[in-house]
């Protein structure tokens, strides 16, 4: 009986030893593990231009042939340019040639005509949705050569209004442009940086009246493509 006695305290005094020794050993990892090497930034981190993001995005294909056909793609390049973009999507696009009733191709040979319905979607300014405020007259590039009605015509208008769901505690904020030739675009993705240009993603192209004579239809591009 004596004999077992021993033998178990031997082995209690074993299995605390090699308890205790499991613990020291990750101790002993824990504390004279070497550190963990820092994080090295080899430069600074690089901005995606306007063509960049919209070609990483891959839903703005007509917007970066638009730009293209323009001879404005060079200009989207630069990391420098600052302003704002509002960028329709490429359905966006495809409803506007539904309502012209023209070929991509067909649009794409206008140079004049895309130099100035691209320049219209820029404003030299930079404009987030938050800063937008209802009836709000946002420049473009057009502005700055235009005079009389042509100059009130160059203008993009704010449309911003607070939209409630079930609760009223639940309010969300809509924004939406108004061109001066066309129908309304939502902006259904706002303030995306690229470099120095804030990016709107619009839902409709952006019409100039390119002829602020006429009376501006809503809902068809009147002024930019021929009579409707």
């Amino acid at each position: 009986m004596k004999n077992a006695l021993v033998l178990l305290a031997m082995l209690g005094l074993a299995q605390y030893a090699a308890a205790n020794g499991l613990i020291y050993e990750a101790l002993m990892k824990h504390h004279m593990a070497p550190p963990a090497p820092p994080v090295v930034v080899s430069g600074p981190r690089q901005c995606l231009t306007v063509p960049e993001l919209a070609a990483a995005d891959g839903n703005f294909t007509a917007l970066l042939a638009a730009s293209k056909a323009a001879g404005l793609d060079s200009v989207l390049a630069d990391p420098e340019l600052s302003g704002t973009l509002f960028a329709p999507t490429d359905a966006a696009f495809a409803k506007l040639l539904k309502a012209l009733g023209v070929s991509a191709d067909e649009l794409l040979a206008q140079k004049d005509l895309l130099v100035k319905v691209l320049s219209y979607h820029f404003s030299p300014e930079v404009h987030t949705t938050a800063q937008m405020y209802d009836g709000q007259k946002l420049p473009t590039l057009l502005t700055a050569d235009a005079t009389g009605a042509a100059k009130t015509a160059s203008l993009l208008t704010v449309n911003k209004v607070a939209a409630y769901d079930f609760h009223p505690w639940q309010r969300t904020t809509e924004v939406s442009i108004i061109p001066s030739g066309g129908a309304p675009a939502a902006i259904v993705k706002p303030d995306i940086p690229a470099c120095k240009v804030l990016v709107q993603v619009v839902d409709a192209v952006l019409v100039p009246n390119l002829t602020p004579k006429e009376p501006a239809i809503e809902g068809v591009p009147s002024g930019i493509y021929g009579k409707h």
